[in-house]
């Protein structure tokens, strides 16, 4: 063992430090097993919102990222349904803070420290990668004929 020979340790005191590291391995392993056992548990209640039709208008407030119990990826999801309620109310292209502008009008209560802009911005460009949302010439309009859930990133 290399840290008997760098710490001088009698075989008696090396074995005892092996025995208690091997049994944090076991602890680590079995605490390992359960944060995969929670996130698939987490994965699947969200999935069951997500199906169940938990849009925008329900659940927890998905105004406030990871505060007041809203999940990060509900702050998302949220913020996306708002996104796609804007782009097909309006009807027609839109540029990214002609969106900021309607979403803040739309009563969504934007807290976020990221500008607002920016944040329009990074989602469209998500939106339009899923195929949800198309951009030409720099104005955004949702796909008529595209599903409206997109993958969670």
């Amino acid at each position: 063992m290399s840290a008997n020979s760098k710490l001088k340790l009698d075989p008696l005191a090396a074995s005892f430090l092996d025995e208690d590291i091997a049994i944090a391995k076991a602890d680590l392993d079995e605490i390992a097993k359960q944060i995969e056992k929670l996130q698939a548990k987490r994965r699947a209640i969200e999935w069951k919102i997500q199906t169940l039709g938990g849009g925008s208008d329900s659940g927890p407030d998905k105004t406030q990222p990871n505060g007041t119990g809203a999940a990060h990826g509900a702050f998302h999801n949220g913020f996306r349904d708002t996104i796609r309620k804007v782009l097909r109310e309006a009807g027609k292209g839109l540029k990214t803070a002609e969106v900021s502008d309607l979403i803040l009008k739309s009563g969504f209560q934007y807290t976020a420290k990221t500008n607002l802009n920016v944040r329009v911005n990074s989602d469209l460009r998500r939106l339009v990668k899923s195929g949800v949302v198309s951009c030409r010439r720099g104005l955004y309009s949702i796909n008529q004929d595209k599903p409206v859930v997109d993958q969670m990133q």
